[in-house]
């Protein structure tokens, strides 16, 4: 199978190169990467087309898309930047129409509902980053693409943004300083990395057009409760008393049933191999 992964020098395309069961993959990344299962790696500007026409006169079984510019940044620019640059990217892979793409969404297209949400459930006050999100879910259906979309829930591991939830706080609590949460009680449904590679790797398998799926834990935590895991895998005592607020969840049934996939590690788990890749300088 011939695999293409753009984006693969951020958070997921780094960690689905680490931990994915293919060989083999082709890359396109904005800087150099040197991992052992790279086949043919480019280094490019997916927003640049004359980029874009190079590569795409390769043929590709899949194209797994985790490019999205700016990161951790959601302004209303970067959103319409990428959505014009995913444009580009399906109209210049146009003439490859047997070619299963892999796409990532989000959670925050489910805007600001709350309680287990399965993937037909129609969004509410969603921001512009999650609208801008099924705006291109909207063009991808329309253009008749064989497609999957992995709506990822919050997610979390090694090569996560420096000032990401995790890494925070630990460096907070290694450095001796007041860990700065804003509300512990705030819960969300946090996916572990490499869970979310084991589903992306179950959809290539798969090998078929199954539309989207929910990519959760299914089970809601807290911020004061990740804090707590913290201190413990740290050999200090738990600080806070938590109450878990309502929250959105993923009902994961759909990738369960279709894909015989569930996610393997607890957040106790997924926390301590998050901590081994923080940078504390």
């Amino acid at each position: 199978m011939k695999i293409l992964l753009t984006g693969a020098s951020g958070f997921i395309g780094k960690n689905y190169l680490e931990s994915t069961g293919y060989k083999k993959i082709s890359t396109i990344s904005t800087s150099n990467l040197e991992f052992k299962k790279l086949y043919k790696h480019r280094r490019g500007d997916l927003k640049d087309k004359d980029f874009l026409k190079k590569v795409s006169t390769e043929k590709y079984d899949v194209i797994i898309h985790a490019a999205w510019a700016g990161l951790p940044g959601k302004t209303e620019d970067l959103n319409i930047l990428n959505f014009n640059m995913y444009k580009n990217i399906l109209n210049s892979f146009s003439n490859n129409p047997e070619t299963n793409h892999i796409f990532l969404g989000s959670c925050l297209e489910y805007g600001n509902m709350r309680g287990i949400v399965n993937e037909n459930d129609k969004g509410q006050n969603i921001e512009d980053f999650g609208q801008k999100k099924l705006d291109l879910l909207n063009y991808i259906q329309e253009a008749g693409l064989k497609y999957n979309w992995i709506r990822l829930f919050y997610g979390y591991g090694k090569y996560q943004h420096t000032n990401s939830l995790i890494n925070s706080i630990y460096k907070d609590i290694y450095n001796n300083r007041k860990i700065s949460l804003q509300n512990i009680n705030k819960s969300h449904d946090f996916m572990y990395i490499k869970d979310a590679v084991s589903l992306i790797d179950k959809v290539l398998s798969n090998n078929l057009s199954n539309g989207v799926f929910n990519c959760g834990s299914g089970n809601l935590t807290s911020i004061g409760s990740i804090t707590n895991n913290i201190l413990e895998i740290m050999g200090k005592y738990p600080l806070f008393q938590v109450q878990t607020e309502p929250g959105l969840t993923a009902d994961i049934s759909k990738a369960s049933t279709i894909l015989n996939w569930k996610p393997k590690y607890s957040l106790f788990e997924g926390i301590i191999e998050t901590l081994k890749g923080v940078n504390l300088d």
